[in-house]
């Protein structure tokens, strides 16, 4: 092609990446890209010689439109066009598969024209658009392809520059680990002298675009080798290490676990937290890093702290009496906070972690809670939870964005209250209480529950059929971006806690799911279908005719108005899930010594 001849064009210096055509659709085949959709860019920038179907072997990436009218010219208030809509749901998949990345790089095409965009947790700034077949856009194109491919290096390309990649060698003498994930070695986080290591995957890599970015990883301390035999080694400990954007605005997550005086068995330990800082002594920030000479107002802060709580995914809980055992504990930690006026406002599976060794975890610590970043303290906070007013799309270096920031300050979307969503799509402001995040626990447990089903049967021949179709399930499920689309699900039988309802998966839920869970899910799923009915209800005060044979079914008697459905049939509290939870947990308990609970 045109852009690979570029490349590789005749130079002192070969290229040390490539332009790879349009030619293999890219697989999320990894274990923190389950989930991602199956897409194919247009094209690919990768190191030279790599084959590779994934994510996170792409340093940039670019999207081909033939119609000049699906580029951003001219740009139009609260339009985004086809071009720009398409390669920003395909930096969401970079970045999250990408690890450390503050921004993705991607080469626009549309008609006769192009331009660069460059993605990050604040939106999208597009260079000015060039005409390639003029004099001044060809040489702009050749400018942009010989840079991608010869000039620009990885941190050049969006990567953390407190980051470095450890070389292959060096990763497998350290881990013991023939062609491990790479490893990356982290900076001392502020005034500590540390340096960290990463361990491993991801255990969480946030997929969406917007917002927080949140990555954790398992981490050990890395002490460099001081000459005379004394080669670099990593310390015994191991911990959890977590990066994301936070709103300058507001106090860093760090601080909040500092705040915390009193502690509880079943909320994560706090070790050291700062926001990043480069060599250079520049605070990272989208303004920074941007290169903006005009500061964006509240520019999000890269913060990173340590906490000695070491867990694991919730979904990935060896029984299910361990899954309940670990996500009750952090209920409880959730209570403990708000007993002393600490909401925690983002839920979510990445946020619940079950314990490390669940053979050694004492009563009450078979889980723990953590992320208090956007952890509100006193009194709630009344809150607009969507973004009404971005703009997402600026031209130039040192465009500014005022508009704020909303919806990440209420929660993790797919894990969200129904009525939080609802005042999403809404775009007026609601008070997020604990009930709120109460309803979140319900949305992860049915996450936990559905991922680990995924990954316990995937590649079982057998039951491919079966699986394809709960796959299906668990895409429709936490796939959808938008408030509504989420909502509309959450009332059909592909909700997180309805799937084990589908007749045409019983078999197959059997096999994964012990029948106390399956209980305690249609007892949930009964309680969110009461709450979605009483609060789409109370905004129009009265039931619609097709709903009243629904309500009727549910609660087992006549009704016609929404009286019939009293606050005590809707609650959801923290007493609620214990009541249908506890039942569960000592019906496991007594059937410890078996194999599992099937039909």
């Amino acid at each position: 092609s045109v852009f690979r001849y570029i490349s590789s064009f005749p130079d002192s210096n070969p290229a040390p990446r490539d332009v790879i055509p349009k030619e293999q659709v890219l697989v999320p085949d990894e274990y923190h890209t389950l989930g991602f959709p199956e897409v194919r860019p247009d094209i690919s920038v990768m190191d030279r010689g790599l084959q590779s179907k994934l994510w996170r072997h792409r340093a940039a990436f670019g999207e081909v439109k033939w119609n000049v009218g699906h580029g951003p010219d001219p740009p139009q208030p609260g339009r985004v066009s086809v071009i720009v809509t398409q390669a920003a749901g395909y930096a969401r998949l970079h970045m999250s598969a990408r690890p450390f990345s503050l921004f993705s790089v991607a080469l626009l095409i549309f008609g006769t024209r192009f331009c660069v965009g460059i993605f990050d947790r604040n939106g999208v700034v597009l260079s000015p658009t060039y005409e390639m077949f003029a004099e001044e856009g060809l040489k702009k194109l050749i400018g942009v392809v010989r840079n991608l491919t010869h000039v620009l290096t990885d941190v050049d390309l969006g990567r953390d520059p407190t980051v470095d990649i450890l070389d292959s060698d060096e990763a497998e003498r350290l881990t013991g680990v023939s062609n491990p994930y790479p490893l990356y070695r982290i900076s001392p986080i502020g005034q500590d002298n540390r340096s960290w290591c990463t361990i491993g995957p991801p255990v969480w890599s946030s997929i969406s675009l917007l917002g927080r970015g949140t990555l954790i990883f398992r981490v050990r301390e890395y002490h460099p080798g001081t000459g005379q035999g004394n080669v670099a080694h990593l310390g015994d400990q191991t911990m959890v290490m977590k990066t994301a954007w936070r709103d300058s605005g507001r106090n860093s997550e760090s601080s909040i676990y500092q705040s915390i005086t009193a502690s509880h068995p079943g909320l994560a330990q706090f070790l050291i937290g700062e926001d990043v800082i480069t060599a250079g002594g520049a605070t990272l920030t989208v303004d920074s890093v941007r290169g903006n000479a005009a500061k964006l107002e509240d520019s999000p802060v890269l913060h990173r702290l340590i906490l000695r709580s070491v867990g694991r995914p919730l979904w990935e809980y060896n029984s299910d009496l361990e899954l309940l055992k670990g996500w009750l504990a952090a209920l409880n930690a959730h209570e403990f906070l708000s007993s002393r006026k600490v909401l925690h406002r983002d839920v979510s599976p990445g946020n619940i972690l079950l314990a490390a060794d669940p053979e050694k975890a004492e009563a009450g610590s078979e889980g723990f809670l953590s992320d208090l970043e956007y952890a509100h303290i006193q009194d709630i906070l009344e809150t607009k939870v969507e973004v009404i007013e971005r703009e997402p799309v600026k031209r130039g270096r040192t465009a500014e964005d005022k508009a704020k920031r909303g919806a990440p300050l209420t929660g993790t979307r797919h894990f969200m209250s129904s009525k939080l969503l609802s005042a999403v799509g809404r775009g007026s402001p609601t008070k997020h209480v604990v009930e709120d995040d109460i309803e979140s626990f319900v949305w992860s447990l049915g996450y936990a529950v559905m991922r680990k089903a995924v990954t316990a049967t995937n590649g079982n021949k057998d039951e491919k059929e079966a699986h394809e179709l709960y796959m299906t399930s668990f895409k429709k499920a936490f796939s959808h971006l938008s408030a509504q689309a989420i909502l509309d699900n959450r009332k059909s039988t592909h909700s997180p806690v309805a799937f084990a309802r589908l007749p045409e998966l019983d078999s197959f839920i059997d096999r994964q799911v012990s029948v106390p869970l399956q209980k305690l899910l249609r007892a949930l799923q009964q309680r969110m279908r009461k709450r979605t009915i009483y609060e789409e209800d109370e905004q129009t005060r009265m039931l619609r005719p097709e709903q009243e044979s629904e309500v009727a079914a549910l609660l087992g008697s006549p009704t016609d108005a929404l009286d019939t459905l009293s606050l005590a049939a809707v609650e959801l509290s923290y007493e609620f899930l214990r009541r249908v939870t506890l039942p569960c947990i000592q019906e496991l308990e007594s059937h410890r010594n078996l194999d599992i609970i099937r039909k």
